[in-house]
């Protein structure tokens, strides 16, 4: 487990200033590490691994322009600096975040203080810090990397920079450095709030930010914490506008030919070279004539306390010209109370004052008509038509003409908010009753085109007519006239004033004009982002069957049910059932459906019920094909024959499968094929070459990145329908969105480059509300998503599910089980009395744990990573608990399979996992249920079966795990009253895992078989299996090899 950290290093006489990226490890345990007498830090990532734990972290972009920050992570600057850090007994100790993976006792008196250790790592440039930090989604999580607080608060800082970048929220400066001066462009916090946020990032520094040493550090005290997040501002605000006026720089070149004091800071804010280069006394002086000038204007800039502030109104009035009236515009002026932003105090009355300070509103304003004149001479530097007040002796207010109110309302107005004065808009202006836009009117064609099986399709095409409004007033031909001919963006119309653009009117027409059809996938853009060039679709009318399915699809109106198909052994519950319905509804309009169920909701059950249905009422004659995790395939034939037993399923999996054209005929003659996401790719040629009824996606997160293999492979498979399933939340990772979307439909969300390009970069990397809204509101009719805590479908749910989930042994476990199963056989053979029965049960116990992972049975410590089928499915069922914020617990009889288990688990998900056996004494086991029961942050508890069995209350959890299985009833019922008790507030979901084609699976027939004898009959656990006949083992112990995985 690797911790990367960050540090922002400030530039120096020595070297350049640029963030210092380290990794620290964990100590094996219980191990004394010498320390060497220059004290090198013992833990730290060497530099090979540590550049490809780097490139793995950003191994997921596809984009191209990453290549260079690429280069600097292989072949960037090796550096060692010096870091105070908590130390105990002369040893560094681990970071916070990889505390809970080391089991560290403390022996011995310990000495405890901050202590410089040297550390090596690689320094990013500033100029490439943003692609660098960028690249890196801190939400993902990595197998074996964490990504430190410390990093995430330095990619927070930049997201800040960038923020106040785009707002131009920066200033050109000169600073002096010892006896020289440079050029630099520097941030400006005069805003309120990006002051407060500039002291929330200080406050919120870890502490390892501020343990650099430098020659300047105090080693009681550590770095300022403020001046490094603002010298970590200012250098990459300065690095990023030089990086802005690259291409201008032969133009300014040209242009600054003189060496006078002013052009060479002009130069040295513009060029490469910061630093402002001259000699002579004379210009140096001017130099700093300079500075104090432009110190003087910065500090103009700053907002003055003072209980009030300017404020201007833009409100209309009528005046009268021959004989008419008139609408006119003006600016009225007010002081306005910074507190209470309703208090406003017209200047007039300002203007009436004779004391040198006066009280307004119980608050004291000194000398009222100099601040008041002062602000005004400051704000007409902001938006010049306010000089013509300024004529005027008392001045109160400023007519303005229509040109100048726009340019007030769209520039102006900004810029004199962020310098501290008020800014007063009549709310009309900004209601949807005066925008302009259009309205379509949809209708179907009479000859429609059907791009699918469905009714309409993605690419189906519609004829339309448009037409302008204001709000949802349709103009004439003659408004419509007199707006094309204003020669100001700001029009006043059926008594509105409203704004008109005329490139946003060429835009419009451009689009529209020209066209008299448009596709469903346009309409259905439209209705959820508007993100059409031109004035923005404020209504659109359909009509016909179009009506009825986006009354259905987007206004949420009921959906027809289907009743149960005949011959379904089972009984779908109320949300399941409209979960078909939806499916239904979906493919007959052509489109394909993801249902995303919370897990344990019944997908499968669903998918099975929809399949049956649509063979008995469609009389379909193809089959269907189901790709699903290796580790499932086993689950899905067992569900279809339980539920759906006049199917009839093909198993495409295994050694034994069928190859080309035999494929090719025994598909045919099937209603459904089960097959896994490896093979698409690997069968891709005769998997390819059927029209499959149905292609189902079972997890199909496993397509989420768009360019690996199987992902390309299954979006050549040829489907009159398309569904996928998936239990987490798709619209939460962006690219599995994508990648799920553009296989169910295909286009919709554009290519990859342009959904991450509108998408994905400014969501995930900028935060950007309004665009992440408007994504969901895109793909939300595409997704059906409920969850178990959901009222509708809490009330639908007993309180406890068992579910059984049946594995599949990969080759490695086929052949080690196939080995001890033949030598076991011939030593029962040659055997008999307590010997024989000696030998069963260590064959049995041998055989369980071969079926939990190869390394429990081998004990050679070997690698953990898919070489078991159970494990395999617990990873994948673990990350829907996990994205889900619930908690589990999961069962295990052996010890030595829960320590695989806790480490494993730990690497994976980068979280704790806590583990509880018999070993462990009473004080640490109530530490450890605490802490399950009371921390938000712990999501896992292995427990070994007799360790948690009994006594305990853990109704933290609503997931129950039992990984192997102890085959007595009774106590699997008591380990799992654990959550299932009183105080539980949630459904509980109990799944029990069965390596299929195994002892496992034909034990726990043979208990099914006997259930009502179960307390009786197998009270004693597992003895009961010496009594069979060495035939009757021989049938228990052999495995069927087509039950094998593909790995």
């Amino acid at each position: 487990m690797k911790l990367i950290h960050a540090l922002w290093i400030p530039e120096d006489s020595h070297s350049k200033s640029g963030l210092f990226i380290w990794a620290e490890t964990i100590p094996l345990p219980r191990t004394k590490e010498k320390i060497n007498t220059k004290q090198k830090h013992p833990f730290i990532v060497k530099e090979k691994d540590l550049r490809e734990s780097l490139l793995q972290l950003i191994q997921n972009e596809t984009n191209k322009e990453i290549d260079d920050y690429k280069l600097i992570i292989k072949n960037g600057d090796w550096h060692k600096v010096s870091l105070l850090l908590p130390t105990k007994n002369n040893i560094p100790q681990i970071s916070p975040e990889l505390a809970h993976f080391y089991d560290n006792k403390d022996e011995g008196k310990q000495e405890f203080g901050l202590k410089q250790w040297e550390i090596e790592g690689l320094i990013i440039p500033v100029e490439y810090l943003q692609e660098f930090i960028l690249s890196i989604n801190i939400e993902e999580q990595f197998h074996g990397i964490i990504i430190s607080n410390d990093f995430i608060f330095w990619s927070i800082c930049l997201k800040f920079s960038l923020e106040l970048t785009a707002r131009q929220r920066f200033i050109p400066s000169i600073i002096n450095k010892g006896n020289f001066y440079y050029g630099k462009w520097v941030p400006v916090y005069d805003n309120p709030k990006d002051n407060q946020k500039l002291l929330s990032l200080v406050k919120s520094m870890p502490p390892v930010c501020r343990s650099i040493v430098t020659s300047e550090t105090n080693i009681n005290v550590g770095v300022n914490g403020r001046e490094l997040v603002e010298n970590f501002i200012s250098s990459f605000i300065d690095c990023i506008c030089r990086k802005g006026i690259l291409s201008k720089q032969e133009y300014f070149r040209n242009k600054l030919s003189s060496d006078t004091p002013t052009e060479m800071w002009i130069k040295s804010l513009f060029f490469d070279e910061p630093k402002i280069k001259s000699e002579k006394t004379k210009d140096v002086k001017s130099i700093e004539n300079l500075k104090l000038k432009l110190e003087e204007w910065t500090n103009k800039r700053k907002i003055t306390k003072s209980p009030f502030r300017t404020s201007f109104r833009l409100e209309t009035y009528e005046q009268k010209e021959e004989e008419n009236l008139k609408e006119k515009w003006r600016l009225s002026f007010f002081l306005q109370a910074v507190d209470e932003p309703s208090l406003l105090i017209p200047f007039i009355e300002v203007w009436g004052q004779r004391k040198k300070s006066t009280m307004f509103f119980n608050r004291k304003l000194e000398h009222p008509q100099e601040h008041i004149l002062s602000d005004l001479g400051f704000a007409v530097n902001l938006f010049n038509p306010l000089e013509k007040s300024l004529k005027k002796k008392t001045p109160e207010l400023c007519d303005l003409t229509t040109e100048e109110v726009y340019y007030f309302l769209k520039e102006a107005s900004i810029l004199l908010e962020e310098s501290g004065f008020g800014v007063l808009i009549p709310s009309w202006l900004e209601s949807a009753n005066t925008r302009i836009g259009i309205v379509l009117n949809v209708s179907q064609p009479e000859s429609p085109t059907i791009s699918g099986a469905g009714l309409f399709g993605m690419d189906s095409v519609f004829n339309f007519n448009w037409q302008m409004a204001i709000g949802n007033n349709l103009l004439t031909e003659e408004e419509f006239e007199q707006l094309a001919e204003a020669k100001v963006p700001l029009v006043k119309i059926r008594g509105q004033w409203v704004e008109f653009k005329k490139e946003e009117l060429e835009k419009t027409l451009k689009l529209w004009k020209s066209r008299d059809q448009i596709t469903l996938s346009e309409l259905l853009r439209i209705n959820a982002i508007n993100s059409n060039k031109g004035f923005p679709v404020m209504q659109i009318n359909y009509s016909g069957e179009l009506k009825k399915l986006f009354s259905n699809m987007l206004a949420n109106e009921k959906i027809e049910e289907i009743s149960t198909p005949k011959n379904f052994n089972g009984v779908l519950r109320p949300y399941q059932a409209k979960g078909i319905s939806w499916l239904e509804f979906m493919l007959r309009y052509g489109f394909g459906p993801c249902l995303a169920d919370d897990m344990g909701l019944g997908k499968t059950i669903q998918v099975i019920a929809y399949l049956l249905h649509k063979k008995q009422k469609d009389r379909v004659n193809k089959p269907s094909l189901l790709i699903c995790p290796t580790s499932i395939v086993g689950n899905w034939e067992r569900e279809i024959k339980r539920f759906a037993p006049e199917m009839k399923v093909m198993i495409h999996h295994g050694s034994e499968r069928l190859k080309d054209s035999n494929f090719i005929i025994n598909s045919k003659n099937h209603d459904i094929v089960i097959s896994t996401y490896s093979l698409a790719n690997r069968d891709q040629s005769y998997i390819t070459s059927l029209k499959w009824s149905f292609v189902v996606l079972d997890e199909a997160q496993n397509i989420k990145n768009p360019y690996a293999k199987q992902t390309l492979s299954i979006l050549k498979i040829k489907a009159d329908n398309k569904i996928a399933l998936t239990g987490t939340p798709v619209e939460n990772r962006l690219s599995e969105l994508w990648s799920i979307l553009n296989f169910l439909n295909p286009g919709f969300l554009g290519t990859w480059l342009e959904f991450r390009t509108n998408f994905a970069i400014p969501i995930e990397k900028y935060q950007d509300k309004d665009l992440s809204e408007k994504l969901k509101n895109l793909v939300r009719p595409f997704i059906l998503r409920r969850l178990k805590t959901d009222k509708d479908i809490i009330k639908d749910l007993p309180e406890k599910q068992e579910i059984k989930v049946y594995c599949s042994l990969t080759k490695e476990q086929a052949t080690l089980y196939q080995a001890v199963v033949n030598t076991a056989m011939s030593e029962i053979e040659d055997s008999e009395g307590i010997k024989r029965k000696g030998i069963i049960l260590s064959t049995l116990t041998k055989l369980k744990q071969i079926c939990n992972h190869p390394a429990h049975f081998l004990k050679d410590r070997s690698s953990i990573s898919e070489r078991s089928g159970k494990l395999n499915r617990l990873t994948e069922m673990l990350d829907e608990v996990f994205q889900n914020n619930e908690k589990c617990l999961i069962f295990t009889q052996f010890k030595e399979m829960g320590d695989i288990l806790k480490q494993y688990l730990q690497e994976y998900s980068n979280k704790e996992i806590l583990f509880m056996h018999g070993s462990i004494d009473r004080k640490n086991r109530e530490s450890i249920i605490k802490k399950f029961q009371e921390e938000q942050e712990s999501k896992a508890f292995i427990l070994s079966l007799k360790a948690g069995g009994l006594g305990l209350n853990l109704t933290a959890a609503n997931h129950v795990f039992h990984f192997d299985r102890w085959w007595n009833p009774a106590v699997e019922n008591q380990a799992t009253d654990r959550t299932f008790r009183i105080g539980q507030k949630k459904n509980v979901f109990v799944y029990k895992f069965i390596c299929a084609g195994t002892v496992e699976e034909k034990i726990d027939a043979i208990i099914e078989k006997k259930k009502a004898l179960a307390e009786s009959v197998i009270v004693t656990g597992e003895r009961w299996l010496t009594e069979l006949s060495t035939e009757e083992l021989k049938d228990v112990f052999t495995l069927r090899i087509e039950e094998i995985g593909d790995v």
